[in-house]
């Protein structure tokens, strides 16, 4: 039964000669994209908003070396199933992934949103989460800060009104991404998954559905060692959530990344990989 509704895939990310595997997951309403490299203690990757699984390219090379990594494209992004305006849930979709690659329990790393889809995860299946690793990542319930809410509000203005390709130029030179605009290799791999993005997060409202009470409400409750990951240049909403996550997560410690702002794993990739391994060494036994 699993190995039906796992397939080949013909679109690709990655180049075959890295050796990364991609494939298609059926989750019965939708279809993810993922990849997979490396052998051991398994690491699921999560991206942000208009991006996708090969923002973490970096990362999969390096920790396949010694753990099973696993990306994939949330709904809506890269090479994933399209939204169509039906209620879902992205705690959900990575639930029902980790079923059909069966996988027990995994360390969490994520970023932006999908930091929100990884924390709602660990508050839902606790069980299936060995730790999390939070990159500049979001709060389900935690109001926007006036400026954040600005950008988010000229976007979708943009799209609604100019176009896509008008709001996806409004998007990608936003505060945003302020730090990762003087690092032309981050920006090329920025505008390439943007490219690929059809926003339809922009031209309507989210149907996902989120649990009750908010996550913010249940910070407390996650049990799991949390490492929260913050670039000094983020925007100022950013770092006030990665302080509100480090403050209120119990098990929770945060690191700061100079010269770094909201893709601090693009950014500064080594620096990156060095605080999670070092984290992930420092689980106990029984988490890995």
């Amino acid at each position: 039964m699993i190995a039906e509704k796992i397939s080949e895939t013909t679109k690709r990310h990655f180049p075959m000669e890295l050796g990364i595997n991609e494939k298609c997951a059926n989750l019965d309403d939708v279809f993810i994209h993922y990849v997979e490299i490396g052998k051991g203690d398994p690491i699921i990757f999560i991206h942000g908003t208009g991006l996708d699984c090969r923002m973490w390219e970096d990362q999969l090379m390096y920790f396949s070396k010694k753990y099973h990594t696993v990306a994939y494209d949330m709904r809506g992004f890269g090479l994933s199933g399209r939204l169509n305006g039906g209620k879902y849930s992205t705690s959900s979709d990575l639930n029902k992934l980790m079923d059909l690659l069966q996988i027990n329990s995994s360390n969490v790393v994520a970023h932006s949103r999908g930091g929100r889809t990884a924390i709602t995860f660990a508050l839902e299946h606790p069980e299936k989460v060995k730790s999390l690793v939070l990159g500049g990542a979001g709060i389900n319930g935690l109001p926007l800060s006036n400026e954040f809410k600005e950008i988010k509000y000229e976007v979708a203005l943009i799209a609604q009104k100019l176009g896509i390709d008008n709001a996806k130029r409004v998007w990608i030179n936003s505060a945003l991404f302020a730090s990762a605009l003087k690092n032309e290799v981050v920006m090329k791999k920025l505008r390439e998954m943007l490219n690929d993005y059809e926003p339809w997060h922009w031209l309507n409202q989210d149907t996902e559905v989120r649990i009750k009470p908010e996550a913010i409400e249940r910070l407390e409750d996650i049990a799991v060692p949390t490492l929260v990951i913050l670039g000094t240049l983020d925007i100022p909403y950013i770092q006030n959530t990665a302080n509100t996550l480090a403050e209120r997560i119990p098990n929770a410690q945060l690191e700061i990344i100079k010269d770094a702002g909201h893709m601090n794993n693009m950014e500064q990739p080594q620096l990156f990989n060095s605080l999670v391994s070092k984290f992930l060494n420092s689980l106990p036994t029984y988490s890995k």
